[in-house]
């Protein structure tokens, strides 16, 4: 991590995180976040499968049990690994509730096309699952990096300049942050 901040520190800047910085930045996030959701999409077969094929469990609610108990594991390994350097003050169980309020949006895009490559293509459940989590993992990455992570982009930006109140929710009282 150290070497990626300093090349990222190398880059020019025109704004507190813009043009090959951001690419830079977000670049080695992105693949780290990729091996953790690699870590998940296993898991998260593993369970469906295991509840749908052993504890006879209809793959729709098996599909959001598995990736309810994804969601927890992979935001351990996100908050210990993909995102340590972009932690903020605000605390571990508060990130929790957020990355996994997120990661139910995520949970809805991805059970909406799982029921759709099931029931109108007939596409297999665990191969359908697969492609539920693909569509999901931009939304993820993107929302939790900006709203669990703080990292900087153009949402902060307008807040950060709007001096909006403190969000009881997302906590964006501190725009003094949003700039690193």
């Amino acid at each position: 991590m150290r070497d990626a901040q300093r090349r990222i520190g190398k880059l020019p800047m025109a704004g507190p995180l813009s043009g090959r910085r951001a690419v830079v930045l977000h670049r080695g996030r992105f693949m780290r976040f990729g091996v953790v959701g690699l870590i998940g999409v296993g898991l998260n077969t593993l369970l469906l499968t295991l509840m749908v094929e052993v504890m006879k469990i209809h793959y729709l609610p098996a599909a959001a049990l598995a990736t309810e108990a994804t969601i927890i594991v992979n935001f351990a390994l996100n908050d210990r690994w993909t995102f340590r350097a972009s932690r903020t003050e605000i605390s571990w169980l508060k990130r929790l509730k957020r990355y996994n309020l997120i990661a139910l949006g995520g949970l809805a895009i991805s059970l909406l096309v799982l029921m759709m490559l099931t029931s109108m293509l007939g596409m297999h459940y665990v191969l359908a699952n697969l492609f539920g989590i693909g569509a999901a993992t931009l939304w993820n990455y993107t929302v939790n990096s900006r709203m669990t992570y703080m990292l900087p982009g153009p949402v902060f930006e307008r807040l950060a300049a709007l001096d909006a109140p403190a969000d009881p929710v997302f906590g964006l009282a501190d725009s003094s942050r949003m700039g690193e």
